[in-house]
This record gives C-alpha cells, sequence and structure tokens, in this order.
C-alpha cells in the first residue's frame, strides 16, 4: 500500500502540481486589487492541479521507454512494470480533461484556454523535442510559465479589468527566464541519463559552459527588466521592486558560479538557489 500511494504521487508530478496551484494563485493575487479567497480561487486551483497532475501522467506513458536508460527515472512506475501503461494513459487523459472542464464551466474561458495551450505545448511539442533538440528547453519553458497568466487573467476579470494586459505577459517572461538557469543546473546534474536515454540538453553540447554563460546573462537581463517593468505599472511595491533586484543580483552570481567551475556541487547550488529566487520573488511581490 505505501508503495502503490508513493507511486500514485509520482505519477502525477505532486511537487510540479502543487507549484501550478501556487504559482496560479499568485497571478490571481497580483492582479486583484483586492484579493480574497473566493469559490473561484478554488474552482482555479483545483482545476490547474487536475490539469497539471493529468498531463503529468501522460507525460509518464509518453516517456515511459526513455525513462528506462536513466538511472533518475528506470524505477518510476511505468518503467519499472509497476503500474499499467493503458491504465496512466486513460485515466491521465480524463483527468486533463476534467481539469480543462472545470475551468471552463466553473472560472473562465481565458482561464480553461490557457490550460488548454499549456498542455498541449507540454505533451505534443515539448516532450517530443527533447529527443530532437537541445532548444525543447526555450520551448519547454512557455507551458511552465503560462499558469500564472491564467491567474493573473482570472483576478483581472474579477476586478472587471482586461485579462491579459502587459502586466500578464511580464509574470510569463519572468517564469520563463527564471526556468533556464534552473533547467540548466537539472541538465547537468542529470547529463549522462539525458545522453543514454537520446535526449537532447545544452549541458552535453555546451561542455565550456559559455553558451550557457550568455543564455544565464540574458535570463538574468530579462528577470531585472520585467521586475523594474512591474514596478513602473504599479504592480510591485518599492519592497517588491528592492527584492526582485537583489534576488537577480543574487541568481546572476549563482548562476556564473556554476558555468566558472562546472560541477555538480556548482550545479547544485545553483538549484537550490533558483528555488530559493522563486519562493522570495513570490513573497516579496505580494508585500
Amino acid at each position: 500500500m505505501k508503495q502503490f500511494i508513493s507511486d500514485s504521487l509520482d505519477i502525477i508530478k505532486l511537487r510540479i502540481s502543487l507549484m501550478q496551484i501556487i504559482t496560479v494563485v499568485w497571478g490571481y493575487w497580483l492582479a486583484h486589487p483586492s484579493p480574497k479567497w473566493t469559490m473561484t480561487v478554488t474552482w482555479l486551483s483545483i482545476g490547474t492541479f487536475m490539469v497539471s497532475a493529468g498531463v503529468g501522467m501522460l507525460n509518464h506513458y509518453l516517456e515511459r521507454q526513455t525513462d528506462q536508460h536513466m538511472l533518475r527515472t528506470k524505477n518510476r512506475p511505468l518503467p519499472s512494470g509497476r503500474f499499467s501503461h493503458g491504465w496512466v494513459f486513460g485515466l491521465g487523459l480524463l483527468i486533463t480533461m476534467i481539469g480543462v472542464g472545470l475551468l471552463f464551466r466553473n472560472v473562465n474561458g481565458v482561464a480553461g484556454f490557457i490550460s488548454t495551450i499549456t498542455a498541449g505545448l507540454y505533451l505534443l511539442v515539448y516532450t517530443p523535442l527533447k529527443r530532437v533538440t537541445w532548444l525543447n528547453t526555450l520551448v519547454g519553458a512557455i507551458p511552465g510559465a503560462l499558469p500564472p497568466l491564467g491567474g493573473w487573467a482570472t483576478g483581472a476579470l474579477a476586478a472587471n479589468t482586461y485579462p491579459l494586459g502587459l502586466e500578464a505577459w511580464l509574470l510569463l517572461a519572468i517564469l520563463m527566464a527564471w526556468q533556464h538557469p534552473h533547467f540548466y543546473a537539472i541538465g547537468y546534474l542529470y547529463k549522462d541519463d539525458y545522453k543514454r536515454a537520446g535526449l537532447h540538453i545544452l549541458p552535453n553540447i555546451d561542455t565550456s559552459g559559455s553558451r550557457m554563460r550568455r543564455h544565464m546573462f540574458m535570463s538574468i537581463g530579462v528577470l531585472s527588466i520585467a521586475t523594474v517593468w512591474l514596478y513602473r505599472l504599479d504592480v510591485l511595491s518599492v519592497i517588491g521592486l528592492s527584492v526582485g533586484l537583489l534576488l537577480s543580483v543574487y541568481y546572476l552570481k549563482q548562476s556564473l558560479d556554476m558555468v566558472r567551475i562546472l560541477n555538480n556541487t556548482k550545479a547544485k547550488a545553483l538549484l537550490k538557489g533558483s528555488i530559493f529566487y522563486l519562493v522570495l520573488f513570490m513573497l516579496g511581490s505580494v508585500l
């Protein structure tokens, strides 16, 4: 029973699904001038979680063969044979469709549409691109950054304002830019696994770290510019601006430390630093 519960939580990518709830509510909170927890926010959270969980199951199904070749993933429920392929596919599809339906019916059409695009990009574009090009990271950053857009749209509609103004796209830009150093750290830590599975990542191509360094500079630049812009649009307070810019400097340092001395210790430090950045930025932005 303990193994079944552990596998069930793994198959829905629980940590990612919970993070999706946090980011979608974060977007709502920033958009609404007087945010409070309502039934709309509850349905937004439930629908977002279900879509993320269902997509996680479908991703496990699509990657069941490559997972067999990776030390990190070979003991997952599907490659290990503990769960049925057909059961995971069918239930994952059902949960995804129910989640999208709940968002359309109980939240709004914009949130439902964004969740549909998120699922489609992740499963039909990002996942197969892993076998083709390292640019999959750029594509994969889009669905990873879309939930706050749905949250913002929901908050803005509740406040009777335009759902997808510049502010919403700046949140998207921040989440997209944040992901690049984060995933380069993960990619470096598991680069041998990815190579065995035939999956393309930049750390396996850019052995000197020079290209990753350029991308990191660009990513932190986007984070900084978007932070200042959100302040000028009155989304962030002076506290939020200060926290965001200080964190950008910190994130840049952690990123450059990794590419200057390419080893697992620096990659782990960047991975932890990326989580530190995101958590503190989100907290600072609502102050």
